[in-house]
């Protein structure tokens, strides 16, 4: 499946009900870019590991030290999905607040925000 194709099926399942069960069977059972079993899991795992020691016996620099650089198009993927969890922890306190004001109020406290 084109890359284009799946972000636009993950935004799609971003503003839909149920959409993180919509995205999970997509990733499961179409583009199978999930694990289908423990089995398989623990192989991806391992072969994981085995990348892992294989880059620090034959470089010289930590894997620690590692920085990643992007560019292009994953360069503005990261940018967008940084905007968007901005946007979304800016909603979520938003709605903490009204919440906590209108709880406050129906308690016949002194009505009160957070922040």
């Amino acid at each position: 499946m084109r890359f284009q194709n799946k972000c636009l099926l993950q935004r799609l399942f971003s503003k839909i009900p149920y959409g993180d069960l919509c995205n999970y069977v997509m990733q499961r059972y179409v583009t199978k870019s999930l694990p289908q079993t423990e089995e398989k899991f623990k192989k991806r795992y391992a072969n994981a590991i085995r990348h892992r020691e294989t880059y620090e016996k034959l470089s010289s620099k930590p894997i620690a030290k590692l920085q990643v650089e992007t560019t292009g198009e994953a360069s503005s993927l990261i940018e967008h999905a940084r905007n968007r969890l901005e946007s979304i922890l800016s909603e979520l306190e938003e709605n903490v607040n009204r919440i906590a004001t209108l709880s406050l109020t129906s308690t016949g406290s002194m009505s009160h925000t957070l922040g």
